[in-house]
């Protein structure tokens, strides 16, 4: 429904809705508080893609929970009949229990590490965001 990508120097570079396939569970329009209307505007899912394809061709793309963001994209770009980007991918949630030593929610992590988090619904360009800050904070231990 979502999607978006923090540059190397923690600017947004690119986010997007994305038209679902079908009508999203009552769950996932509370997560991330997004009504039908808002979702029945938004890009059909190609469109989104093809303009995404660039920020992540060749790429090292860092995401907490790298391998749902992965095959989330992997299956939308063959349901488009589009080859998806390739880019290496690097776990944030792995990376912060072999830095810390247990597991946490992204949200969780940044509390523990005293990262602010908006309020607010579950939104894309935040949790870019705020995984953007933790890799930051694990850099510098």
């Amino acid at each position: 429904m979502e999607v978006a990508v923090v540059g190397e120097d923690g600017r947004l570079v690119f986010g997007s809705l994305v038209r679902p396939a079908r009508p999203p569970s009552i769950f996932a329009r509370r997560v991330h508080g997004l009504g039908d209307e808002r979702l029945r505007e938004a890009p059909e899912p190609g469109i989104v893609l093809a303009k995404l394809t660039p920020f992540l061709e060749g790429r090292l793309v860092y995401a907490f929970g790298a391998s749902f963001d992965r095959r989330t994209l992997e299956l939308a770009y063959q349901r488009q009949g589009l080859s998806p980007p390739r880019c290496r991918w690097i776990c944030l949630h792995d990376l912060y229990i072999r830095t810390r030593g247990f597991s946490a929610s992204l949200r969780t992590a940044c509390e523990i590490e005293s990262i602010p988090i908006p309020s607010g619904p579950h939104q894309a360009a935040i949790d870019a965001d705020l995984a953007w800050k933790l890799l930051r904070k694990l850099r510098a231990l």
